[in-house]
């Protein structure tokens, strides 16, 4: 009888999905993604100098990596106020028509290019 409880709780940990706790651990995240034709490297290439000179900018951390390219990039801030100077730093820096879709989420925001 104490086996069956057990076989459920397995059960439910197998089939319950696990977050990437990497990805939501980070205050900004930038996702770099592709129409099958590879990402917006110019864009990538901006936000990442960007981040490698703003003060605001404690870690950047790359994550992923698809088969065109495609990958996020988790960025620690020091603080909220921090993590939205960063949004809208990098927000300012997306193209109006990139070359894959560029999405940068952090300080209760999510931003799009192309937009939806």
């Amino acid at each position: 009888m104490k086996a069956l409880p057990l076989m459920i709780a397995t059960a439910a940990c197998q089939s319950a999905p696990v977050p990437d706790e990497s990805i939501a651990a980070c205050s900004v995240t930038v996702r770099f993604g592709s129409y099958a034709m590879g990402i917006d490297t110019a864009a990538a290439a901006r936000i990442e100098a960007l981040l490698a000179e703003n003060r605001d900018s404690r870690k950047v951390s790359r994550e992923g990596g698809g088969r065109e390219g495609e990958y996020a990039l988790c960025v620690s801030a020091a603080d909220a106020a921090g993590a939205a100077r960063l949004v809208t730093a990098i927000t300012a820096l997306l193209p109006e028509r990139p070359r894959g879709p560029i999405s940068v989420e952090g300080a209760g925001r999510k931003v799009e290019a192309p937009a939806p």
